[in-house]
C-alpha cells in the first residue's frame, strides 16, 4: 500500500533477503566441501601441506561462522550482508584453488556467480576485485604449497616439495624456472583474470536485464494489487489475502468505512467532487498504514483496514485519526466528509466472520446516523 517506487523497493529488498538466505546455503554447502578435503589431507590424500591447508581453512571457517551469525542477528535485507557473503564465497574459493590448483581453476567463477543473483553491477565488481587479489595469492602460494602441476603428466597428486626432492639426484634432464611467479603471473594469472573479465562484462549484462524484468514484474503487481487512485490495496488483494494470508494470522482487527451520500454528491456537484471526496477519505486512512496495518479499497465508496495482533483499542484510535485527519483537512478549507465505520476483533481463523460483524455494525451506525447526518461538503475560502 505504497506508491510504486515505494513497493518496487521493497519487492527488491525481500528478493535480497532471499539471496542471502540462498547464499547463506551455498556457502554451507562449500563449506562442508572444504572441510572434508582438509580431513583428507591429514592423511595424505590428497598430498597437500597439510599446516598452510590447516591456516587456509582457518581463516574460511572464521569468515563462515561470522556469516552465519551476521544472518541471524542482522536484518536479512541488511546492505552489509551480500558484501560479507560475497567475501566469505571468495575466501572459501581461493582456499580451495590454493590447495588444488588446476583441479579447482572454475572455483574461480563460484563468486561471480554467487553476485550475479543480487542483480547489482557493485556486488559483481567487489567479487571481481576480490578475486584480483586473492588469484594471486592463492596461486602462487599454491605453486609452492598446493598440489603441482606436473601432476598432469605423470598422473600423481604430490606438490612441488616432493618432485624437486625426488628429483635431487641430478637425474632430471629438465630445468625448473628459476622465476616461478614470473611464470604464474604472465601464463596463469593474467589469462584467467582476463576470462573472468570478459565473464564480468558479460555478466553486467545479464545483470541489467534482470533488473528491467524485475521492474517490470514488480510493476505488473503493483497494478494487480494497487488502486491507483488512492493508493490502498484493491478489491483483488483484499480476497487474495483473505483466502490465503489472514486466517493464519493469530488475532486480526476489522476496520470498515463508508462514506455517507457519495451518490447524491455525485448527482448533485459532479463526479469530480465526488472524486475529491474519496481522495480524501482514502489519504486519511492511507496515513495509518503500515507493514501490519493493511488498508483496503473494496468499493467505490467502502475502504476496510485489517490490523494484524492489534493492540488494546487500537482499531478505536484508528477511527478516531482517522476522523481528526479528516477534521483537519476541514478546517483548512476543504472537504467535510462524513462516513459510517463498523469495527470487529477476533481469531484469524473466523475472519470471514469478523467482517460479517464488522459490516453489522457499520451498517448499524449508518443507519443511527442517517437522520442527522450531513452531507459532504466542498468549502472554499
Amino acid at each position: 500500500m505504497t506508491n510504486f517506487g515505494e513497493h518496487y523497493n521493497e519487492e527488491l529488498a525481500q528478493q535480497e533477503s532471499e539471496i542471502n538466505k540462498r547464499t547463506l546455503w551455498e556457502m554451507v554447502g562449500a563449506f562442508i566441501v572444504l572441510t572434508a578435503v582438509w580431513g583428507l589431507a591429514f592423511g595424505r590424500f590428497p598430498t597437500v601441506n597439510a599446516i598452510v591447508f590447516s591456516v587456509t581453512y582457518a581463516i574460511s571457517t572464521g569468515f563462515f561462522i561470522a556469516s552465519v551469525i551476521l544472518f541471524f542477528k542482522a536484518d536479512p535485507s541488511d546492505e552489509r550482508m551480500k558484501n560479507f557473503f560475497v567475501t566469505g564465497i571468495c575466501i572459501i574459493s581461493a582456499a580451495m584453488n590454493l590447495m588444488f590448483s588446476y583441479h579447482m581453476v572454475l572455483a574461480y567463477v563460484f563468486p561471480l556467480i554467487v553476485a550475479v543473483q543480487y542483480k547489482e553491477k557493485s556486488v559483481l565488481w567487489l567479487s571481481y576485485a576480490l578475486e584480483v587479489f586473492l588469484m594471486p595469492v592463492s596461486m602462487i602460494v599454491g605453486f609452492y604449497y598446493g598440489i603441482c602441476d606436473l601432476n598432469l603428466l605423470l598422473q600423481g597428486n604430490h606438490t612441488r616439495t616432493w618432485y624437486l626432492a625426488e628429483l635431487a639426484d641430478g637425474f632430471s634432464k629438465i630445468p625448473f624456472s628459476k622465476m616461478p611467479v614470473v611464470v604464474i603471473v604472465v601464463y596463469r594469472i593474467l589469462p584467467q583474470l582476463l576470462i573472468l573479465f570478459v565473464f564480468v562484462m558479460i555478466m553486467q549484462h545479464t545483470i541489467g536485464s534482470m533488473r528491467e524484468d524485475a521492474y517490470r514484474i514488480a510493476e505488473l503487481t503493483y497494478r494487480k494489487e494497487v488502486d491507483s487512485a488512492t493508493r490502498l490495496y484493491n478489491k483483488n488483494k483484499y480476497e487474495d489475502m483473505l483466502a490465503n494470508y489472514y486466517t493464519m494470522v493469530e488475532r486480526v482487527a476489522v476496520v470498515l468505512w463508508d462514506i455517507n451520500n457519495l451518490k447524491e454528491i455525485n448527482d448533485r456537484m459532479g463526479h469530480g467532487m465526488g472524486d475529491k471526496l474519496i481522495e480524501t477519505m482514502s489519504g486519511a486512512i492511507y496515513a495509518q498504514t503500515d507493514s501490519r496495518k493493511k488498508a483496503y479499497r473494496i468499493g467505490g465508496d467502502e475502504f476496510v483496514m485489517l490490523i494484524e495482533n492489534p493492540e488494546k483499542q487500537e482499531a478505536e484510535q484508528i477511527i478516531q485519526n482517522v476522523r481528526d485527519t479528516l477534521a483537519r483537512y476541514r478546517e483548512e478549507g476543504g472537504l467535510r466528509v462524513s462516513s459510517a465505520t463498523g469495527t470487529a476483533e477476533g481469531n484469524g481463523i473466523d475472519i470471514l466472520k469478523i467482517i460479517h460483524d464488522a459490516d453489522e455494525r457499520m451498517y448499524e451506525d449508518k443507519k443511527r446516523g442517517k437522520e442527522s447526518r450531513e452531507y459532504a461538503m466542498f468549502y472554499s475560502e
